[in-house]
């Protein structure tokens, strides 16, 4: 597999700072749920329940959970790291290709995410069927694996904690990692984490960038993600 890196947008975005706005409305999500929780929690529990994935849900005809999951978070914890994430990947995807494409990519990807996990819910209903999945994470592995076809055999610096911290890699590797990380926790349908949903969305993100991404005639440019080159 080969990729070509995402592109500059020539256009200016129609939602300038797309994750920004990303990054806030998670974060007003997440104090209006625990703000009704604090002051009416029956309200709040309904409010969770109409939003959240829940396979036996969207088989019965609540489609806007495979959106509006995304937007839900189980603490804070799981919260601020999805946001790193979105700011990490987020922010330079937005700035190559403008910000509409990469919020197509993030909802389309984390929808996606979240049917993969409808799919195995609805065949193994005692492993999967009575999981529900909240978290911005599917999405996030969308941008994730764009990233990764942009950069599939390109070497890359991440810095982490203010550069005490620095890995070399590449794209490839990247996939191949999270790839493996995501079908070895899949087996445990005891663990909370809906990896699954990460790897239906991971998948997308590929298949979004190689038939949206190659079909734009511009001229090919890194995504610049903060990292020095390897």
């Amino acid at each position: 597999m080969s990729g070509q890196a995402p592109a500059p947008s020539t256009k200016s975005s129609k939602f300038p700072q797309v994750w920004l706005v990303l990054v806030f409305l998670n974060m007003l999500v997440f104090a209006v749920e625990h703000w009704l929780r604090m002051r009416n929690p029956e309200l709040a529990d309904r409010w969770y329940r109409e939003l959240r994935l829940l396979p036996r849900d969207v088989q019965a005809g609540k489609f806007w959970q495979l959106i509006s999951f995304q937007f839900l978070h189980a603490n804070l914890s799981h919260l601020v790291l999805n946001l790193m994430g979105l700011s990490f990947f987020g922010r330079p995807l937005e700035v190559a290709r403008g910000g509409f494409a990469m919020l197509v990519l993030y909802l389309v990807s984390g929808a996606v995410g979240g049917l993969a996990h409808c799919v195995l819910g609805w065949v193994f209903p005692f492993h999967y069927g009575k999981v529900a999945v909240v978290g911005a994470s599917a999405g996030l592995y969308g941008l994730i694996g764009s990233f990764a076809w942009a950069h599939w055999n390109e070497r890359f610096t991440s810095s982490f904690l203010g550069g005490r911290i620095n890995y070399t890699w590449t794209g490839q590797g990247m996939f191949i990692l999270f790839l493996v990380v995501g079908v070895v926790c899949m087996v445990d349908t005891k663990a909370k984490v809906a990896h699954d949903a990460h790897l239906g969305g991971m998948m997308m993100g590929i298949v979004f960038a190689q038939w949206f991404f190659t079909r734009l005639k511009k001229p090919a440019r890194a995504v610049d993600l903060g990292s020095k080159p390897g």
